[in-house]
């Protein structure tokens, strides 16, 4: 695999993609009680998820990115598949599920810190930041894109969680975000259409504590992708990057 090619990146992700069995996607056994907090806490951890892929019934989970779900597991023992928590035992434990998630990914942080690495020249000249992991929990690195200064800009990211084993992300301050908007629609549909745990294709705009989607659907070999009106102003706004000098695509 030659780092200088951008098909290499491709690679490296299907080389990362585990087998979609690395949950069980059950919650607690019917009529089981909760184990106590204090001896699961340093076990939660978050996975985002397709929205149509299973989950348990009842499962703490929510929607930070359209066509997902944020779903908090509890990671197995003695090479025991993980699980889903379910609301009744966030209730036993007297934790909110927001309270749950903010545990599970500061136990994410300790537990499994992502990898990170520039991905070589795309259109433009454009690099993306590349973070990723071989567990199937590393798509949920998206939720600290805010804190993360290789993908921050002054006027927010652009990111994409194509499947559970990595997210790409790019500053928005110049000219340049629309090409690098360009080639996440690209790789991360590739990324989809390699089917190795795929999450979505969607490009999402970070800003204002939210995150935007910029919609992309694949159909076959076509891609139909929009973007809001919202986006396309901020695309117009944006100051010219001095490498730049055809302005924007």
């Amino acid at each position: 695999m030659t780092a200088a090619h951008p098909l290499a990146w491709l690679a490296l992700l299907a080389s990362l993609a585990g087998p979609a069995a690395a949950d069980d996607l059950g919650g607690a056994a019917p009529g089981a009680s909760a184990p106590a907090f204090a001896a699961v806490r340093e076990r939660l951890l978050v996975q985002i998820r397709a929205e149509d892929a299973p989950r348990a019934p009842d499962a703490v989970a929510r929607q930070d990115l359209l066509g997902t779900r944020t779903v908090l597991v509890l990671d197995g023992e003695g090479g025991a598949p993980v699980r889903d928590v379910t609301v009744a035992e966030a209730a036993a434990w007297g934790r909110t599920p927001d309270e749950l998630i903010r545990t599970g990914l500061a136990n994410l942080a300790r537990q499994h810190p992502p990898r990170v690495r520039a991905t070589p020249p795309l259109r433009r000249g454009v690099r993306l930041n590349l973070f990723y992991g071989e567990h199937p929990f590393a798509a949920a690195y998206v939720l600290w894109v805010a804190e993360d200064g290789r993908c921050m800009g002054s006027e927010g990211a652009l990111v994409s969680i194509p499947n559970q084993h990595a997210v790409l992300c790019h500053p928005v301050e110049s000219s340049r975000a629309a090409h690098a908007y360009v080639a996440l629609v690209s790789m991360a549909a590739d990324i989809v259409r390699g089917g190795d745990n795929p999450i979505v294709p969607h490009v999402f705009w970070y800003h204002d504590g939210a995150f935007e989607a910029q919609p992309v659907r694949i159909a076959g070999e076509m891609l139909r992708f929009e973007r809001t009106e919202a986006f396309e102003a901020l695309l117009e706004r944006l100051p010219r990057d001095i490498h730049d000098p055809e302005g924007r695509y």
